[in-house]
């Protein structure tokens, strides 16, 4: 906006000046400080386009996490069909969700952000069994507990799928082997937490 406003003003004094253009003072303000603002609009587009980056970065953390809390949603609403009292609000996985944030002991002394969101992830899945589960009958919670299961693999695969994709990209060799090692040394200790929880 403000660029165009220089350029306009510009116009005005390129159409306003009479005789040669360069001998006119006020057409070369106005170039010095359309070229003044240009080049500080400039560094302001480029820490932008950082910021912009920055958060892009942050976001793609946080995508596991969020794409999480949908799928746990969403399988709390289909639970419906499973048993027909097994229906669950928005408001009582906000308030899962709001607990598992905020009144979580074990984020009290973790300042590092990774180990913050690993931890909320993995106690998410185990809260949201925890107080889905004693309302339910006992053959039914195997269900349920499969149901979290899958979604938690869903976002741990998505997690070391794009872990390996930033390798590529960073010229580094990834071989077969050690993309298998990697995917099965994560698995079985996530799927034996949620099904010793059982």
């Amino acid at each position: 906006m403000r660029l165009r406003q220089l350029e306009k003003s510009l116009l005005q004094a390129l159409n306003d000046a009479k005789g040669k253009i360069l001998d006119d003072d006020s057409v070369i303000t106005s170039l010095e400080t359309l070229k003044q603002e240009a080049s500080e609009i400039n560094k302001k587009v480029e820490e932008t386009d950082k910021v912009i980056a920055e958060i892009e970065t942050v976001s793609q953390q946080y995508m596991p996490l969020s794409q999480a809390c949908s799928n746990i949603y969403f399988t709390l609403d289909s639970l419906s069909q499973v048993h027909f009292l097994y229906q669950y609000s928005l408001h009582f996985f906000l308030d899962i969700f709001h607990s598992v944030l905020y009144n979580n002991t074990r984020l009290k002394e973790v300042s590092d952000y990774g180990q913050r969101l690993s931890i909320v992830t993995s106690d998410l899945f185990q809260v949201v069994y925890c107080r889905v589960a004693r309302g339910m009958l006992h053959i039914d919670r195997l269900t349920f507990a499969v149901l979290l299961c899958r979604i938690h693999l869903r976002g741990l695969y998505f997690i070391l799928l794009h872990k390996l994709v930033s390798a590529c990209e960073k010229g580094l060799s990834v071989s077969y082997r050690e993309k298998a090692a990697a995917y099965i040394s994560i698995l079985p200790v996530e799927i034996c937490d949620i099904i010793f929880e059982i």
